[in-house]
């Protein structure tokens, strides 16, 4: 068990976290005098208040993203220009094209950028008790959906990292963070 005392979210290190076949094994942080638990890259509080449980994870990483329609390069400059659309936006169970009132379990608040990981994180409240129990006891992990607004098309075969792809995404809209099994 990790144990280390905190004044912000984003000084959290993620080294310590071992990994086995994709799931992050438990450790325990303080944040604000309170400890947070660890499953899946989610920081959970272990206390809450009327609005919920606070949580902190990290939601989107730079990179090559497979879609139906072919593999898109997503690169930081781009996240970067949407990001903050994804300020509050609800938190879900499971991905919904849409979504209703009664669907939402908690509210992203906040994002940032860590250059010690290369990832991209939030916090927010989770203020369903059945979603804190799905990361809690069976280790669900978030996933964020958005929606792309303008890409271009990789006509030139340009490579990333040496992988090939079709289209690079240019803008977009964050829609909703989905609690997701792993």
């Amino acid at each position: 068990m990790l144990t280390v005392s905190m004044k912000l979210w984003d000084d959290l290190p993620l080294k310590n976290l071992k990994r086995t076949k994709k799931i992050f094994l438990f450790s325990t942080h303080v944040f604000a005098e309170q400890e947070m638990t660890a499953k899946n890259a989610i920081f959970l509080a272990e206390i809450g208040d009327n609005n919920g449980r606070p949580f902190k994870s990290r939601f989107l990483q730079a990179g090559l993203v497979k879609y139906d329609f072919g593999v898109c390069l997503l690169k930081k400059e781009t996240i970067d220009k949407f990001v903050n659309t994804f300020i509050n936006q609800p938190v879900i169970i499971g991905h919904k094209d849409t979504i209703i009132e009664r669907d939402v379990v908690g509210y992203v608040h906040n994002i940032w950028f860590s250059p010690e990981d290369g990832w991209f994180w939030c916090d927010g409240t989770l203020r369903d008790e059945e979603a804190i129990k799905l990361v809690e006891e069976k280790g669900f992990n978030v996933s964020c959906q958005y929606r792309i607004t303008e890409y271009t098309n990789n006509e030139d075969d340009k490579l990333h990292n040496g992988n090939p792809y079709d289209k690079e995404i240019i803008n977009g809209i964050f829609e909703h963070l989905a609690l997701v099994e792993c």
